[in-house]
């Protein structure tokens, strides 16, 4: 976006909600309906530049990048949509990652060839290029498995792979819109 902000076209609510307060929307009860169907577009503008992050940055740096706009998402779901939140809390299901007995047969990132980058091709297919674990486990498994997913590999470093899994097939039914 304009000035380092963000641009976000054909977003819901409920998009913009698991992005500004780090949530998956397994997380979020209640609610009008409409915050799942309706969609908007977004344009923030920083009152101070930013510099977009470029490829390569650390993935702390991207993370730093989207604190910040997740914090301005945050002020327009409270003054243009009215959002007002409540804590509450249930139990879910947790999983872990954890190393094979082997260990990990990850390839380590080379610095500088590109990256933080991690990208779904297909259902049930990942590619990653210079991505931690937290990258990993925190958006992509834990909205896959419909729960949180604890990094316990004990791996700190960037890596380079390919995660290839058969999808469960009661997932992908009810990911379809029924009608």
């Amino acid at each position: 976006g304009p000035r380092g902000g963000l641009s976000i076209q054909n977003t819901t609510v409920m998009q913009l909600l698991t992005f500004a307060y780090k949530v998956r929307d397994y997380q979020i009860s209640g609610g009008p309906g409409w915050l799942k169907t309706d969609h908007f577009d977004i344009l923030l503008t920083p009152a101070t530049a930013e510099i977009n992050p470029e490829p390569g940055v650390s993935p702390q740096t991207l993370r730093d990048h989207d604190n910040r706009n997740g914090q301005r998402i945050q002020a327009v779901l409270r003054n243009r949509f009215s959002l007002v939140l409540r804590s509450e809390y249930h139990e879910l299901p947790i999983y872990a990652l954890t190393q094979a007995k082997g260990g990990s047969k990850m390839t380590l990132h080379v610095e500088g060839s590109g990256g933080p980058s991690l990208q779904m091709r297909v259902r049930g297919q990942v590619e990653a290029l210079g991505v931690d674990m937290q990258m990993l486990t925190s958006p992509l498994l834990s909205q896959q498995l419909g729960g949180p997913v604890k990094d316990e590999t004990g791996l700190t470093g960037q890596y380079d792979f390919k995660l290839t899994w058969t999808p469960d097939v009661q997932a992908t039914q009810n990911d379809v819109p029924a009608g």
